[in-house]
C-alpha cells in the first residue's frame, strides 16, 4: 500500500519517469452508487480520463473551465438522476467530487 500511496503522489506532482509510464495502468476509485451518479451528470464536460483524474477537492468549475450554463446543466442532470431538485442554496457545495458526495450522502439522497 505505501508503495501505491507513493505511485499516486508522484503520479499528482507530475514526477513520474518515463520508464514508470510504459506498463499497464490501473484506475482505483471508490465513489460508490452517489460517486458514480455524480460523475456521470458531468460526462459531457470532460472525457472519462478527465474525469478519473480529478482530484476529490478540486474545483469542478475551474478544472473543467464551466461556465454558468454548464454548471446549471450539470445541476439539472445531476437533479434528475436523484428525482428531485437541488436548491441553488446548494450549489456550492457541490464545487468538488468529495464536498459533492458528501452533501448528496448526507441528505438521504
Amino acid at each position: 500500500m505505501r508503495r501505491l500511496r507513493d505511485l499516486v503522489s508522484r503520479t499528482r506532482s507530475g514526477s513520474l519517469r518515463s520508464s514508470e509510464l510504459t506498463s499497464a495502468t490501473i484506475t482505483v476509485t471508490n465513489l460508490g452508487a452517489t460517486g458514480a451518479r455524480f460523475l456521470n451528470a458531468l460526462r459531457g464536460f470532460a472525457t472519462d480520463n478527465e474525469l478519473g483524474a480529478l482530484a476529490p477537492d478540486e474545483n469542478l468549475r475551474e478544472t473543467l473551465e464551466l461556465d454558468s450554463l454548464d454548471f446549471l446543466t450539470f445541476i439539472e442532470r445531476l437533479s434528475a438522476g436523484l428525482g428531485q431538485r437541488i436548491d441553488e442554496d446548494d450549489y456550492d457545495r457541490l464545487a468538488t467530487i468529495e464536498s459533492g458526495i458528501a452533501f448528496l450522502t448526507n441528505h438521504g439522497r
